[in-house]
């Protein structure tokens, strides 16, 4: 008697791009991918530059008061590439849901909000109502930063990751003319949608996590598994990291800058 193993889902309508998925490779040719990837992280030049030109205390002042103070508390985090690895193998961009033997699970608005300090509510960040023109983004920027710039970007990178490496747009200027208003846009939600439509640059990178990572999350069953947060750790949060919680179970549309 021959069996017939079916390594893709059962319905091809909604997971169209199981064809083309990493973890269909992973499964075929293992033997090609031992070694997890190296995540090109974006942010490690501008923690470098921070770390080198600490930020005064006036100038943290005016990023704290324009809602982004939670970035600087943040600070730089080491990642695990084959933990990152293990993700996105498990990520499927149709849904922007990781597929793990028990479920689907995803990052959420209250992740954005506990993790950054980033609003969840407010007006929202939307590139398709602030079209500039490089004259008037050059003007923009010598009037809020005090520079002109000779190209279309300037540098950033911790929020709005992309492909450029450490850079952003310049429309986002647009924004910080006012500081106070800027702390009432709905930020995460943006990041949110930013993280869900980009993508992951990486290069081989070897370590013997891998092989273990990928083993002890078959494992993973239901009762080891943390859907939300504990109340008890939520209640040793600030008040900033909180500050979105009546919005952490609602159902909305996420809105991309891109769009």
């Amino acid at each position: 008697m021959s069996y017939e193993l079916n390594l893709g889902p059962l319905s091809n309508e909604v997971l169209f791009l199981h064809n083309k998925h990493r973890a269909l490779e992973v499964y075929k040719h293992s033997e090609n991918f031992r070694s997890p990837i190296n995540i090109m992280r974006s942010d490690r030049s501008f923690w470098k530059f921070v770390k080198q030109n600490p930020i005064g205390p006036r100038v943290e002042g005016y990023i704290r008061v324009a809602g982004f103070g939670g970035i600087l508390d943040s600070g730089y985090r080491y990642i695990d590439h084959s933990l990152i690895t293990l993700l996105v193998e498990r990520w499927r961009p149709e849904t922007h849901t990781f597929h793990l033997p028990l479920g689907e699970t995803t990052v959420m608005l209250q992740q954005v909000n506990v993790l950054w300090d980033l609003p969840i509510k407010g007006l929202p960040v939307c590139g398709a109502d602030n079209a500039i023109t490089f004259s008037d983004a050059v003007v923009t920027c010598e009037e809020v930063m005090g520079l002109r710039p000779t190209e279309n970007l300037v540098s950033g990178c911790t929020t709005f990751q992309d492909n450029s490496n450490n850079s952003i747009n310049l429309h986002f200027l647009l924004y910080l003319h006012d500081l106070i208003s800027c702390a009432n846009i709905n930020w995460g939600s943006a990041v949110l949608s930013c993280f869900w439509k980009g993508s992951l640059n990486h290069v081989d990178a070897p370590t013997h996590y891998l092989r273990s990572y990928r083993s002890q999350i078959q494992s993973v069953h239901e009762r080891m598994f943390f859907w939300t947060l504990h109340d008890d750790v939520i209640g040793r949060l600030p008040g900033i990291c909180t500050s979105g919680r009546d919005s952490w179970k609602s159902a909305c549309p996420l809105i991309s800058r891109r769009v």
